[in-house]
């Protein structure tokens, strides 16, 4: 059998192979077919289209959540200072005599903190943050004018398909 089509040879994995086998074991499916579409699919514009626009969507979701994420470290980083800020100046310097009282009392103030702080999470999944998130989020939250914009326009690849369907509907004016 003679065809006017280019041959291709090329070298895949056993694995790829043993699919490539699999999947032409129905009727009427070839070899060459099954080659021939997968590559017009991997070779397209839609399909390079498609891929990178899952990329560039986890790429985005990934800026925002690390967006957030210096947001609340910058939020902890002011309160821990406030915190230290207030504590340095409220706080008595002490006699040589009670010094080492108060460094035991310290102690078992700190350890008590960090048990009942353990318990705490373990029981609760809401933290701080949350309170932030609901009080403080900025522009970076919220969608821009541009990307509300694009909402509205269809995708490159439905824009033929809705002037096809546009075209074959009659017109009613």
């Amino acid at each position: 059998m003679t065809t006017s089509k280019p041959r291709v040879r090329a070298y895949v994995d056993h694995d790829t192979y043993a699919k490539l086998q699999f999947a032409t074991t129905r009727p009427h499916v070839s070899i060459s077919d099954t080659v021939n579409n997968a590559l017009k699919v991997y070779l397209s514009e839609e399909y390079n289209l498609e891929h990178n626009s899952a990329m560039i969507r986890r790429l985005d979701r990934m800026t925002r959540e690390s967006e957030r994420i210096n947001q609340k470290l910058a939020i902890q980083s002011e309160v821990m200072a406030a915190f230290m800020l207030y504590t340095m100046r409220v706080t008595p310097q002490l006699p040589e005599a009670e010094k080492a009282a108060a460094i035991a009392r310290g102690d078992k103030l700190f350890d008590d903190l960090v048990e009942n702080l353990k318990a705490w999470l373990q029981r609760t999944s809401k933290s701080l943050f949350g309170t932030f998130d609901d009080v403080y989020s900025d522009e970076s939250a919220f969608f821009t004018a541009e990307e509300l914009e694009l909402l509205h326009k269809p995708a490159p690849g439905e824009v033929k398909r809705q002037t096809d369907v546009e075209a074959e509907a009659p017109l009613d004016e």
